[in-house]
């Protein structure tokens, strides 16, 4: 006739279509395991063979990129003042103790004059102690006057210790003041690891607070987070070590 008949005796499936459309029917008086199919419908029946399998579930989710916060490091300003020398962009790779900028402050100048008071009493109380030592020496000073000069020495010190060890807090260094014969109100800013300027919150001239507020982001892309959002209800499924695939929106077709 006009139809196919064809035993199957193996599991079969038919798209819903098929089964929607009617194309599907029992054959009249047909009390087998026989069916009878349309023969143009004969190209969308798929056989398999039933057999056991494991069946993985698997679990989506939306989630974004964002940098390595590890690895993120927010630029903030010492001490009050005004921003110069200040040329870089969001985008600008920089590397490792670079200057990002220098801030101009009126207390850098302070204690660079702090630096060179204590300077000049060492100076003095160093020449003090050598003419008190020689006196004694010759019998022309007594102990007393020898352990004062001492005590004066070493006090003279300890105040340009401290001087040295302030201004080195804020990175300048005692032989850069000692060279600038102490004009130096500048306070180099450096990046303390190599990245990307991804936020930039100052312009040049600005003045700044010592608030810690942050001035530059600096990011390093050569890793980064990706932070899923899963539901309560599937925490459970989530432990550490799982694999997962990663569909990006710019990435079409391709699997992380």
């Amino acid at each position: 006739g006009d139809s196919v008949k064809q035993s199957i005796t193996t599991f079969f499936i038919l798209p819903a279509a098929v089964a929607a459309a009617g194309a599907l029917a029992y054959a009249s008086g047909n009390t087998g395991n026989s069916v009878q199919l349309d023969a143009s419908m004969m190209d969308n029946v798929h056989i398999e063979t039933v057999k056991p399998e494991t069946m993985h579930r698997v679990l989506a989710a939306t989630g974004k990129v964002q940098f390595n916060e590890d690895h993120l490091i927010h630029v903030l300003a010492p001490m009050s003042g005004q921003i110069t020398n200040f040329r870089l962009r969001v985008g600008d790779r920089v590397e490792k103790d670079q200057v990002l900028f220098s801030i101009r402050s009126r207390e850098v100048a302070s204690l660079v004059t702090d630096y060179l008071d204590s300077q000049r009493d060492q100076d003095l109380a160093e020449k003090t102690w050598n003419m008190t030592k020689d006196l004694y020496d010759h019998e022309a000073a007594s102990r007393i006057s020898l352990q004062q000069a001492d005590n004066d020495l070493a006090k003279a010190k300890a105040h340009v210790a401290r001087a040295v060890e302030s201004l080195r807090v804020l990175g300048i260094e005692q032989k850069d003041v000692d060279a600038g014969h102490g004009m130096q109100a500048l306070i180099p800013v450096h990046a303390a690891a190599g990245g990307v300027v991804i936020e930039r919150a100052v312009t040049e001239g600005q003045y700044v607070q010592g608030d810690g507020t942050a001035l530059l982001t600096i990011a390093d892309p050569a890793t980064v987070w990706v932070l899923a959002d899963i539901f309560e209800n599937d925490l459970h499924l989530i432990h550490p070590g799982q694999h997962a695939q990663i569909n990006a929106v710019a990435y079409p077709g391709r699997r992380f």
